[in-house]
């Protein structure tokens, strides 16, 4: 039975094939072990791309086998065609010039494009469960002016909780928004977001102090990023530590974040529970 964490065997078998017979198993084992070291940090896919790459990296004169006296690869054969290739662009250089020029372009175009497309797919994979997560936006028709947007009401999200059985669990947040952070003479401003329902169990962010359970216990606790806690206090053990919110709200630090990866829909230097106390919340509920 073939193994899925084994390397192709198509390459193997390749290998084998032009590889002379004294250096092949040598050889073969070494790919396998470094195979199985990509494995383990980058995953199956590039730890199988490494492995195709290491292989015709070994495509070369002293490593091809020998068949009575001649290498498998025709070396006259390549010469010849060599010099027809480059006689043909010496003759015609302009032509040669836009030709190349144009494979050159689309070749950078397919691969700049590639890796944009790699970095898109790659976004909120680090969530456990990204594959269940859905965010709800509205498509509105305001006099005729159509538009889409992520605003929704206030009781929206229990209302779906309590009537969608397919529903496990609910957040819902403020879009991102920048506030003035204090401590003693030292002010920032950090952007950040306003959370509610259960933000820390549908979303993987990895802690570095505190705990999910712990973060909002009150309405004054604010969670920071390890980089936001680094610019305020210099050190990033400082729960229990307090900050001033825009010259006027008392917070608390409960928990510190790892910072959030690159590859997330939301950034933030913060994170902050809704205070349902504030008459302004009430009047949204």
């Amino acid at each position: 039975m073939k193994q899925l964490n084994s390397p192709p065997s198509v390459a193997d078998r390749f290998l084998r094939f032009f590889l002379k017979d004294e250096l092949a198993e040598e050889v073969i084992g070494d790919l396998f072990e470094q195979f199985q070291y990509d494995y383990q940090r980058q995953g199956l896919l590039r730890a199988r791309l490494q492995y195709w790459f290491q292989v015709f990296n070994y495509c070369r004169p002293f490593a091809v086998k020998r068949v009575g006296g001649r290498l498998k690869l025709n070396d006259a054969m390549w010469k010849h065609n060599f010099k027809i290739g480059w006689r043909s662009l010496t003759r015609s250089k302009y032509l040669s010039l836009i030709h190349i020029g144009g494979l050159s372009l689309g070749m950078t175009i397919v691969i700049l494009t590639s890796l944009w497309i790699w970095d898109e797919l790659k976004y909120d994979k680090f969530h456990e469960n990204y594959d269940h997560i859905y965010q709800v936006i509205a498509h509105r028709d305001f006099n005729g002016n159509i538009f889409t947007d992520r605003n929704m009401v206030f009781p929206l999200a229990n209302t779906m909780s309590d009537n969608v059985g397919q529903i496990e669990d609910v957040t819902w947040t403020t879009h991102q928004q920048s506030n003035l952070f204090s401590k003693g003479e030292k002010s920032m401003q950090l952007s950040g977001h306003d959370v509610g329902g259960s933000f820390f169990d549908i979303f993987s962010w990895k802690f570095i102090h505190g705990n999910a359970e712990s973060a909002f216990l009150q309405p004054g606790n604010v969670v920071l990023t390890e980089s936001a806690a680094i610019r305020i206090f210099g050190k990033t053990d400082v729960i229990g530590e307090g900050l001033t919110l825009n010259n006027s709200t008392d917070l608390v630090v409960s928990a510190i974040l790892e910072d959030v990866p690159e590859q997330s829909t939301m950034n933030f230097d913060y994170v902050r529970p809704f205070n349902f106390s504030d008459p302004n919340i009430q009047s949204l509920q």
